[in-house]
């Protein structure tokens, strides 16, 4: 690991254990970016996908402009085989009450993907 990624650690956990309003936001938003542990890739697609495109604009944008074939890590983070760009076609459904669920909904409320809240 570089001593730049543990600096990026190290602000992360300073600002989680600070236990505040956005500590809480941070946590649901970083548990719900990995997804579901099934091989649900529709759903994963429908919950994962919209909130890494909230959480990170530049990433996203980058994807975008990058191409699904360009061969940079980052396009896979925002999409799945024989899925759309996050985004493309895609809206975030609500998750049902699972242990990613609850996360992946907290998360899309943060980062204003219900209700057409998307700041």
């Amino acid at each position: 690991m570089t001593n730049k990624t543990r600096e990026v650690l190290d602000t992360i956990d300073a600002l989680l254990v600070n236990g505040d309003q956005t500590s809480v936001e941070l946590w649901e938003i970083l548990t719900a970016l990995r997804g579901p542990d099934d091989d649900d890739e529709c759903y994963k697609s429908m919950t994962t996908m919209p909130i890494r495109a909230a959480a990170f604009p530049h990433l996203y944008q980058a994807s975008l402009e990058c191409g699904k074939d360009c061969g940079k890590w980052y396009v896979g983070a925002m999409r799945f085989p024989g899925m759309p760009l996050a985004g493309e076609n895609t809206q975030f459904i609500q998750a049902p009450s699972t242990h990613f669920g609850i996360h992946a909904n907290a998360a899309a409320q943060h980062l204003g993907l219900l209700n057409g809240t998307r700041e």
